[in-house]
């Protein structure tokens, strides 16, 4: 079998980044592991976001530095036929508040962004309420919420749109989202009360470890944001006709 890691060429050599870790794992296996870097496309950010939006259809609005698709295209291109995800069904970043839960799952809405008056005003007619079944139960844990909308909302709407950008190119296996033990975690979760209370028994090197990941995956997320030809096209999108019409 092949493995393939994806990160930054400033992060390649971080001793708990996802490259060192992924090296170390691929060596105890003894399996070639590959390293694709995921630095910001040189390609006009038109052109880049174009492809990003025929690919997923417009479902997905969570840019990042992959962003360009480049690395599903090398992957292809190097006669790949499929990938094995390790995409699970329970939390990944700790949660202590509504706004971490709404944040971490991807279901915000206009009110969760605490507009003043003026901005409230501007986006009055474009006001949407979050449906009730994906609201807190008066009988929930942060955590349990967290878990809950992440199998009934974020799995089947946001997980299925990221892996449309991918099988734009190759086919992608998601073994730990089976239903199968989906139902084995859920009895985890009655014997142990919380998820934290499990994994921080049973998995706690593992967490920080995903820690770092995720942490990597938000810093990709600002960046690609951020850059220069990013910003300059938003700024002319929102002074076009067609934003000034809306």
């Amino acid at each position: 079998p092949r493995t393939v890691t994806f990160g930054f060429r400033s992060t390649q050599n971080v001793e708990r980044g996802d490259a060192a870790v992924a090296k170390k794992i691929a060596s105890t296996f003894n399996v070639p592991n590959d390293y694709f870097d995921k630095d910001l496309s040189k390609e006009p950010i038109d052109v880049v976001l174009d492809r990003w939006l025929m690919a997923g259809e417009g479902r997905l609005a969570e840019f990042s530095s992959g962003v360009d698709l480049e690395v599903w295209k090398r992957l292809y291109e190097s006669g790949c036929e499929g990938i094995v995800r390790g995409d699970q069904a329970f939390g990944c970043r700790k949660v202590k508040t509504p706004d971490d839960v709404v944040k971490n799952i991807g279901m915000m809405v206009l009110d969760d962004y605490h507009l003043d008056s003026h901005a409230n005003k501007i986006f009055e007619n474009f006001r949407k309420k979050r449906p009730p079944h994906l609201e807190k139960k008066s009988n929930e844990s942060m955590d349990e919420w967290r878990d809950r909308v992440n199998s009934v909302f974020e799995i089947p709407t946001i997980f299925a749109a990221r892996s449309d950008l991918k099988l734009a190119y190759i086919e992608v296996i998601h073994p730990l989202l089976s239903k199968k033990l989906y139902s084995v975690f859920e009895v985890f979760l009655i014997i142990f009360e919380s998820i934290n209370s499990c994994l921080r028994q049973y998995w706690l090197p593992v967490l920080v470890v995903l820690h770092s990941l995720c942490l990597e995956q938000q810093a990709s997320q600002s960046m690609f944001l951020r850059a220069g030809p990013s910003l300059n096209f938003f700024r002319k999108e929102l002074r076009s006709y067609d934003a000034k019409k809306l």
